[in-house]
């Protein structure tokens, strides 16, 4: 038996190992794959993922979201890269709100000059630089679902872990609907400042129209809610107030002795009572106290 031929073939194959490892390594990094066959939202608005420049991707049944400067501003996702530190992942990204006047939530438009075709293969590649996602440094060549790259953009796993426990998303899923990614949005109702039978009223924390003052809340929220003018605001802080000072009491001295408090001989609380550890777990510390005194009314 001729034992040449074979061992020329090994011997070749050795060479090659020798002088293209960086090429075979690379290969071997290479993921298949694919374009989802379900509708993908943004905020509730449908994508057309087969136009979109860069495309949602699915690896191992896992939804991959392309970290381009239209997504991760609607979505607040702060992105900073460093070329020591790398990728660098966190909330808060996107437009600031504040109460300030004019403020709207900005259009998000996709980029559709691509093109998709769901028969084509597609392939995607391990970065080569580390990976931050809020704070946490991300293992991506051992993580089951790694962040990967394709035609220069880096792509998100969407897993429980990295959309909604690290970046805050809401990953809501509809079998006719599909996939829709939820962030970005701007917390409009502040603290509530009183109350009646039927309704709760509110400071805004956003304001985006001239002449809003509050808002008022239905408390079984079968109702959207409305915007109060800065008329009837200011009116109905003029009546909490009222209440407040009304209510208030009229403050009286109290005096603390060795076994607890006391308001003219009369013990109030025990020195174990008002005696909190502020190491102690979930307890908080009493720095000072006030006393007043409230009429009842009579019978």
């Amino acid at each position: 038996m001729n034992w040449k031929k074979p061992l020329a073939w090994l011997t070749l194959w050795s060479i090659l190992l020798l002088c293209f490892p960086a090429a075979i390594q690379a290969a071997s990094g290479d993921k298949k794959v694919r374009l989802p066959d379900f509708p993908v939202l943004i905020n509730g608005q449908t994508l057309d993922n087969q136009k979109l420049k860069y495309p949602f991707f699915v690896y191992k049944d896992i939804t991959y979201l392309p970290l381009t400067w239209e997504y991760t501003r609607a979505l607040a996702i702060a992105l900073y890269f460093d070329q020591e530190k790398g990728l660098q992942l966190s909330r808060g990204g996107g437009q600031l709100s504040g109460r300030f006047i004019g403020w709207k939530k900005e259009v998000f438009r996709p980029d559709l000059s691509g093109s998709n075709p769901r028969n084509r293969a597609y392939t995607a590649t391990l970065p080569d630089f580390p990976v931050t996602i809020s704070n946490n440094y991300i293992d991506n060549g051992n993580e089951a679902y790694p962040l990967l790259e394709w035609n220069d953009v880096t792509y998100l796993p969407l897993t429980w872990k990295y959309a909604h426990d690290m970046l805050g998303l809401e990953l809501v899923w509809d079998e006719n609907k599909g996939l829709n990614i939820v962030g970005g949005e701007q917390q409009v109702l502040g603290a509530i400042y009183y109350d009646d039978v039927d309704y709760l009223y509110m400071y805004p924390e956003l304001v985006t129209e001239p002449g809003r003052g509050g808002l008022k809340v239905k408390k079984s929220l079968e109702e959207t809610p409305v915007w109060m003018t800065e008329e009837e605001t200011g009116e109905l802080r003029k009546r909490v107030e009222e209440l407040e000072r009304k209510n208030a009491g009229e403050p009286v001295s109290l005096e603390t002795k060795d076994d607890g408090l006391y308001y003219q001989g009369l013990r109030l609380l025990t020195k174990e009572q008002i005696t909190v550890s502020p190491g102690e777990a979930g307890m908080a510390e009493i720095r000072g106290l006030k006393g007043a005194r409230f009429e009842l009314p009579s019978a």
